[in-house]
């Protein structure tokens, strides 16, 4: 799910920001992602519908589009080019105890906690982890996470064809108004004071 205050918009946009973004394989995957406003009207449909009890339905926006192109939207109104944006190697599928350990801090849930602690203290609880005190770059990307690999390596759109079946599902908000409703929030939660809220191409 995507749009204001989703946490791959956040991440990116703070990523971009400290010049930590990166995206896995040049961001070329199919993204079966959800503008927030689309999946709202998903589950109203699924709470006025009888025979959406029960069901399992998969959604999503009606254009396939990459992560990339979730993505390069946002840099210019953060005054950055696609460019500073990292291309990382997928993860292989197995990981050592130190990467499970970093996949569990890069969790969803963990980055809540994590968020709260004071970042002095948070910086140097990770230079002690990595045994690094003191000199290494806060400006590498981290590796992905085995998650973040295979969603963003993904060359397959889920279906959606049995919630437009069930519900009529329609999603209401094309992707580009999704863009643009989404670089107007950056600029409403202060990532960028001069964001231009016009065309996300």
């Amino acid at each position: 799910v995507y749009g204001p205050r989703s946490q791959w918009i956040d991440g990116f946009a703070r990523g971009l920001l400290d010049g930590t973004a990166h995206v896995v394989a040049g961001g070329r995957g199919i993204c079966n992602a959800i503008y927030v406003d689309n999946l709202v009207h998903a589950i109203g449909l699924a709470l006025e519908r009888s025979e959406a009890s029960g069901e399992t339905l998969l959604v999503s926006d009606a254009e396939t589009v990459t992560w990339r192109m979730l993505y390069e939207p946002l840099c210019r109104p953060l005054g950055r080019s696609w460019d500073v944006v990292s291309d990382v190697a997928p993860r292989a599928p197995r990981a050592t105890a130190g990467e499970r350990l970093q996949g569990l801090r890069d969790a969803p849930a963990a980055r809540v906690v994590l968020d709260r602690i004071p970042g002095a203290f948070r910086e140097r609880v990770r230079r002690l982890a990595a045994g690094r005190l003191g000199t290494e770059s806060l400006q590498e990307p981290r590796p992905p996470t085995l998650e973040t690999s295979i969603l963003q390596t993904c060359d397959y759109r889920f279906p959606t064809a049995r919630a437009q079946r069930v519900l009529g599902f329609e999603p209401p908000v094309t992707f580009d108004e999704a863009c643009r409703r989404t670089i107007a929030w950056l600029d409403f939660a202060g990532y960028a004071p001069a964001c231009a809220v016009g065309n996300p191409a």
